[in-house]
């Protein structure tokens, strides 16, 4: 070992180098080469363990103000600890209300209802006992597939509840009845989704004489309220109607459902607050056996739907154009029908679109939001938002 050794200086907590030292006052450094020299036999054993703890990289030795060194490391480790608890909770609670904030920008419309989203449904087949239509059938409306009418169903638990029955017509009288009825069958199943506070839900499906569905009761449907509105809509309802179509409509791309006729008239008023999407699915256009087309409402579609002598494939990007005609609806308080001069024919649609002709804006949209409703009727679908 060499004869290289170290005093301390006790006055300054510092150390000088020495050649020589009284072997009492000195002591071997474990695995070192060298001996420290102290003051006393207790400064030198608070020494080497304070350099046996720097090895490991514990802590740093403090200088007490008697010249011996303050080893006070578990004190600092705890303060570590604490120290990185604090950071973790504080980076929890800014993250937790970041969340909280951006989930309250993105659904701010769900304040008024957000109902729990629950799993996915099997299909209800009713009978016509559960279906009362009273003295006398009341017709609530009709549309391209069928008539509604009001009607008290009672379900299994045998709760009597006010509901609307759409009663399907036969697309095609000449067709094979069954066969249509098994496609709209399937198309039902696809319809039996999670529940959504902004998608209307199926209570049932009555497949004997009639097709028929069976759904909770709504008072009308978006565009007759907006349009018969007494008092004026304020224009912060609009926008939360069009919030609330959306969520419905990410809803239903969530589970791979195309609508397939968005607009204002298939979407109903549950309250003056909240809108339901309704008759998803019923409409994808498709090529029957015999070569002839059917789809949605012409006004309302893409553009690729329109196109002559082309197979129509429905997709997303389809329903994302619908979507923007029923914006322009909306902030159109229900009044106007998309392209009455320049599309009376789905060929003069398409002819007027395919130059380049477009919806204008409507009085009550604010200018910087609609660019991104033009953005809706991209003519390459892949553009879309």
């Amino acid at each position: 070992m060499d004869e290289f050794q170290i005093s301390s200086k006790v006055n300054y907590g510092t150390f000088e180098c020495s050649k020589t030292c009284e072997k009492p006052r000195s002591s071997p450094i474990p695995g070192k080469n060298y001996r420290f020299c102290g003051a006393s036999s207790k400064e030198i054993s608070a020494v080497i363990s304070d350099m046996n703890h720097k090895e490991l990289g514990l802590h740093e030795s403090l200088p007490g103000s008697n010249g011996s060194f303050h080893l006070d490391w578990l004190h600092i480790l705890c303060i570590v600890v604490i120290s990185n608890l604090a950071i973790v909770f504080a980076a929890f609670l800014y993250f937790k209300l970041r969340n909280k904030t951006e989930h309250f920008t993105l659904h701010s419309t769900q304040f008024y209802e957000m109902a729990q989203i629950e799993p996915e449904e099997e299909i209800q087949i009713v009978t016509k006992d559960q279906i009362n239509f009273g003295e006398t059938k009341k017709l609530l409306g009709r549309g391209a597939f069928g008539k509604v009418y009001k009607c008290t169903f009672t379900d299994p638990e045998g709760r009597a509840i006010h509901a609307a029955v759409k009663i399907i017509d036969p697309i095609y009288r000449d067709a094979d009845i069954e066969t249509e009825r098994r496609r709209i069958f399937d198309e039902f199943r696809n319809m039996m989704i999670p529940r959504h506070p902004y998608v209307i839900h199926l209570l049932g499906i009555n497949m004997a004489d009639d097709l028929m569905l069976i759904m909770p009761l709504r008072k009308e449907c978006l565009k007759k309220y907006l349009a018969c509105s007494k008092n004026p809509i304020p224009i912060n309802r609009l926008s939360r109607f069009c919030s609330q179509i959306a969520d419905g409509m990410m809803h239903l791309h969530s589970h791979n459902v195309f609508h397939c006729d968005l607009k204002a008239g298939n979407v109903l008023i549950k309250d003056e607050f909240h809108i339901e999407i309704c008759d998803f699915g019923l409409a994808c256009p498709s090529i029957d056996d015999k070569g002839r087309y059917r789809g949605g409402t012409f006004s309302h579609m893409a553009i690729e739907l329109l196109t002559p002598l082309k197979t129509k494939v429905f997709t997303q990007e389809c329903d994302i154009w619908s979507y923007g005609i029923t914006v322009w609806e909306i902030y159109n308080l229900g009044k106007l029908m998309p392209y009455e001069k320049e599309g009376r024919t789905a060929i003069a649609l398409y002819d007027f679109l395919d130059n380049g002709g477009r919806l204008k804006k409507p009085d009550l949209l604010k200018a910087d939001l609609w660019p991104n409703i033009l953005q809706c009727f991209a003519k390459n679908p892949k553009v879309r938002p």
